[in-house]
């Protein structure tokens, strides 16, 4: 079940994706703010959580770097696909109207699951006990807000410009980020059969990980529109021409709606 990347696409160098998530984490370093700008509807919530996914993308990132450095490309992966989730997820956040409180609305009642959850085993002080009136009566007041692109995120990736791409991207990085036989193509390789290798297999190095440039090329793309979302719903704008540079230079991909 390998992989094979289409030749006809052109894909970074890892130094050079490295290189540039270096300089995007500069371009967010470089801009103290503590403003959360409030957008048209007046769903506050919207620009408080898409800040809280950009801030979780741009850790995301330093800990990927980490992680690239040490050689641990395949355990990367992971925090790949989380950063794009947060990347689609703030993008949704500061383009969809009532999304804030759509999102806030899914939390809560997911939260509401994880106390019932953890009564049933006896363990419910992991989390602060809730007032159990008031949790039902915030999930009332959210229901009006309901959106499915908060419960799903095949959903959500649709709700952006090249959403179909993004969601089979989404399946492959998924590939190596659960336990189970998908991990087998990077941990074994096919060798001649033998007296001391009756399968035919043997355990390969998983730092020779054939993927990484397309999985570090991609996160360049998803911290790039995480915090061009940002930039594009704050006031001023201080980042804009820092990252219309960097866009110009290594012709990233967006995928939202908004206009430049």
């Amino acid at each position: 079940m390998s992989l094979d990347i289409d030749k006809d696409v052109q894909v970074p160098l890892s130094e050079q994706s490295a290189d540039v998530l270096q300089q995007l984490l500069a371009i967010w370093d470089e801009v103290s703010e503590s403003e959360v700008p409030v957008l048209e509807d007046g769903d506050w919530e919207r620009g408080v959580s898409a800040r809280v996914q950009i801030e979780h993308a741009v850790g995301l990132t330093r800990a990927v770097l980490v992680l690239a450095k040490a050689g641990l490309r395949i355990e990367s992966v992971p925090l790949v696909r989380m950063t794009m989730e947060c990347a689609v997820t703030a993008v949704w956040l500061t383009i969809a109207s009532g999304s804030g409180k759509a999102s806030y609305y899914k939390a809560t009642v997911d939260f509401k699951n994880l106390h019932l959850a953890l009564l049933k085993i006896g363990n419910p002080e992991v989390v602060d006990d809730p007032d159990s009136k008031k949790l039902e009566a915030d999930i009332g007041s959210l229901e009006v807000f309901r959106q499915k692109e908060a419960r799903n995120f095949l959903d959500r990736c649709a709700s952006v410009d090249s959403g179909e791409w993004l969601y089979a991207y989404y399946r492959l990085l998924s590939r190596t980020s659960h336990g189970g036989a998908n991990l087998n193509d990077e941990y074994l390789q096919e060798i001649e059969h033998s007296e001391s290798a009756p399968l035919g297999l043997a355990f390969k190095d998983p730092r020779d990980f054939a993927l990484w440039p397309v999985v570090l090329g991609f996160q360049v793309t998803m911290l790039f529109n995480a915090l061009q979302a940002w930039d594009r719903i704050s006031h001023t704008r201080p980042r804009k021409s820092a990252l219309d540079a960097i866009s110009d230079q290594h012709d990233i991909t967006l995928f939202d709606h908004l206009p430049a």
